[in-house]
């Protein structure tokens, strides 16, 4: 499981940003980037640059990825699109995600954009790589994962009964890259992970879906809310 306990850490908190928009009458892109305000920005932990820097860097993965999403253009019936950014191990990520809801309570995961600054490349063709498998692992784990006990024994045994994303479920991944190039460096190998599961689900409300609050995904049905 990559990610670890950033994936839950983002899924509450994302989530929960997208709430927060809503019930203000507010668009979710938006509110978030006002939050990310340099000139508000205020020390939460030690860093090694400064909290101004931080929230600039930031805000700028998420204003990339608002704009290659189309982020102000209608996705369409039965479609959403829903967006989502954190800073970890020294990286800064946006992903948006895009859904189709099938009507009959499920959904197709059509795209996947993720923007992203590290710092620097090192190999461009491994990092752009790590990030396709990112949103598999995060997909996976959003959609399906879950681990159930019976009678004090794990159920689960291989991959015969424990369901993972299959390839004609993978959506086309864009990666698009932000280099500040200046210190510090960051990793790869973690946040796009975490942020797969807020921006699937905050699509889901978006198309018209219930808001998900708990997972994996196949626990709900995928229907249209009540207005």
């Amino acid at each position: 499981m990559r990610s670890v306990g950033l994936a839950t850490h983002g899924f509450v908190t994302l989530c929960f940003i997208d709430e927060l928009a809503r019930s203000a009458g507010k668009d979710p892109y938006q509110f978030q980037r006002d939050l990310l305000d340099p000139r508000k920005a205020r020390e939460v932990r030690p860093g090694k640059i400064s909290p101004e820097a931080r929230a600039a860097r930031l805000r700028r993965v998420l204003d990339e990825a608002a704009r290659k999403s189309g982020w102000g253009k209608p996705p369409g019936p039965n479609r959403g699109r829903g967006i989502s950014a954190l800073e970890y191990a020294d990286a800064n990520f946006s992903v948006v995600v895009e859904v189709t809801l099938d009507g009959e309570g499920w959904l197709t995961v059509d795209r996947a954009i993720v923007v992203g600054d590290p710092g620097f490349l090192v190999n461009p063709d491994i990092a752009e790589a790590q990030i396709e498998g990112s949103i598999a692992f995060g997909l996976t784990s959003a959609l399906y994962g879950e681990i159930t006990i019976e009678q004090g024994a794990v159920v689960q045994r291989n991959f015969d009964d424990y369901r993972i994303l299959r390839v004609n479920e993978m959506p086309k991944v864009e990666t698009h890259w932000l280099l500040s190039r200046e210190p510090p460096w960051g990793g790869l190998g973690e946040i796009v992970v975490a942020l797969v599961a807020p921006a699937l689900t905050n699509a889901i409300y978006d198309a018209g879906g219930p808001r998900i609050r708990s997972l994996p995904i196949k626990n709900h049905k995928l229907v249209h809310r009540q207005h």
